[in-house]
């Protein structure tokens, strides 16, 4: 009795399976075969075009513009507004440093002193810093 039940549902669930897929295909084709998209009057390759037509001129602005530009962040380990200390690490190397310190106006100083202005207490070593911001 629970076999012929089990059976019977699953002959209603493959005959609803079939009768959803034959629906979607039949609103598929009817989609495709339209000669405009309803209530515009605009046929599918209009459309089409456009979207073609839109998609180069897109492409043709973003050749033209550099969307990512080389911008190197640059590690400060102090600010204290009219210096700033970059690092104690001689081993890199100067030439970035010296640029963020040009782009502030400041004066870059490959040994300068990591303490703060006015300091009286101070380590005695080098750093690059930007002075006189």
């Amino acid at each position: 009795m629970k076999f012929t039940k089990v059976r019977g549902f699953a002959l209603v669930g493959l005959l609803v399976s079939l009768a959803i897929v034959v629906m979607l295909a039949a609103i598929s084709f009817t989609l495709i075969n339209q000669s405009s998209v309803p209530g515009s009057g605009v046929s599918p390759e209009t459309i089409v075009n456009q979207a073609d037509q839109v998609e180069k001129q897109v492409e043709e602005r973003n050749s033209q513009i550099d969307l990512q530009p080389n911008v190197t962040k640059v590690q400060i380990e102090n600010d204290f507004g009219s210096k700033i200390v970059y690092t104690t690490d001689a081993s890199l190397g100067a030439d970035l440093f010296k640029a963020d310190c040009q782009a502030r106006g400041g004066e870059f100083n490959e040994c300068g002193s990591p303490c703060a202005p006015g300091s009286e207490i101070c380590i005695t070593v080098c750093a690059y810093t930007c002075e006189n911001l």
